[in-house]
């Protein structure tokens, strides 16, 4: 095996370090926000900031029937800032908080899309909230390879009508909202029926 050249070698040496870095930095970033999540736990906290997919629905329910086991009268609070995701995930959240003795309060710390805001809007009727400058929006499901536009749109009527009973929204205005796909304001939210309270900022109480 021929021998490294010295002018190889620092590059070498380089690219190692750099690699290291970053490394440490995902591993104290992990750390960090499984720190962050575990002391918000402790407050019955669960926060849902990612796409929401098979793996983060299967944590979050699990985090509730965990604080459910904890206590069956204190609430649990689901922070939301999402985009949205997959629609059976985010209706197994749905179903879980319907199912669930304690009561679950809702609030969009950021943005609520899709998905997400089903959700926002699924939390318990006076619990529901979104911080001053949080986005809200609801969408039409997208057609793909495995959907045809039929199927979508029968998809799209199931949401709207689960929508509908979950948070008091009649269908017809959630048909409007679905097909517009415009954001709207906390101050639209509210008028809509969609939140019930704003507030100036979501805070978990994880001050020293």
């Amino acid at each position: 095996m021929p021998l490294m050249s010295a002018h190889q070698q620092p590059t070498k040496l380089r690219s190692f370090v750099t690699y290291m870095g970053v490394l440490i930095k995902r591993l104290l970033s992990r750390s960090y926000s499984e720190a962050i999540g575990e002391k918000l736990l402790n407050r019955r906290v669960i926060l849902l900031d990612s796409p929401i997919t098979d793996e983060v629905a299967e944590e979050v329910i699990a985090k509730m029937l965990f604080l459910q086991s904890r206590s069956r009268q204190e609430p649990i609070i689901l922070a939301i800032h999402s985009r949205g995701g997959l629609v059976s995930s985010g209706m197994a959240i749905i179903d879980t908080i319907r199912e669930l003795d304690p009561l679950v309060h809702t609030c969009c710390v950021e943005d609520a899309y899709a998905m997400a805001a089903i959700i926002l809007a699924s939390g318990t009727r006076g619990g529901r909230s979104a911080v001053r400058n949080a986005r809200i929006g609801f969408r039409e499901t997208e057609s793909s390879a495995n959907n045809s536009e039929l199927e979508r749109k029968r998809i799209d009527q199931v949401l709207i009508q689960r929508t509908s009973e979950v948070s008091g929204i009649s269908a017809t205005v959630l048909r409007v909202l679905f097909a517009s796909g415009k954001d709207l304001s906390p101050i639209q939210a509210l008028d809509l029926g969609i939140i019930d309270h704003i507030v100036d900022q979501f805070d978990p109480g994880l001050r020293a």
